[in-house]
């Protein structure tokens, strides 16, 4: 399972190229467009609802192991999963876009 502290690097790699092209002002709207859609879909913070019950991951999990009710455990943890690295991956832009400000 992902850990924040073992792939922060990358993490921090990846979000630094897209606070690049949002700070380049290049498609502006798409982007945002695209990360409000993986807040509202996938991220936690939306209104008193679990991250991992959001469609996305729900859909992830869904994906990754099927609909059978025996795999229900392994299906949560993808959701988990899931909903972890999108916040994450969040945070780091929003962080990077903060130190702009």
């Amino acid at each position: 399972m992902w850990q924040p502290d073992h792939s922060g690097k990358i993490l921090s790699r990846k979000t630094g190229a897209v606070h690049d092209r949002i700070k380049s002002g290049k498609h502006r709207t798409a982007i945002e467009t695209g990360l409000n859609a993986l807040q509202k879909c996938f991220a936690e913070g939306n209104n008193n609802v679990e991250g991992y019950l959001l469609t996305g991951p729900v859909r992830y999990g869904q994906f990754m192991h099927g609909t059978d009710a025996n795999l229900e455990n392994e299906r949560l943890q993808e959701q988990r999963f899931a909903t972890a690295l999108v916040t994450e991956v969040l945070r780091l832009i929003d962080e990077g876009q903060d130190k702009d400000r």
